[in-house]
């Protein structure tokens, strides 16, 4: 498990929990 590999997955995660904010905040028309 490079760190590489690390760092993608902990990115993308992060914009994961941002988009499920967002649907919280406006929800998807």
């Amino acid at each position: 498990f490079s760190t590489l590999q690390y760092v993608y997955v902990v990115k993308d995660k992060k914009a994961e929990e941002q988009k499920a904010l967002e649907s919280l905040i406006k929800p998807n028309e």
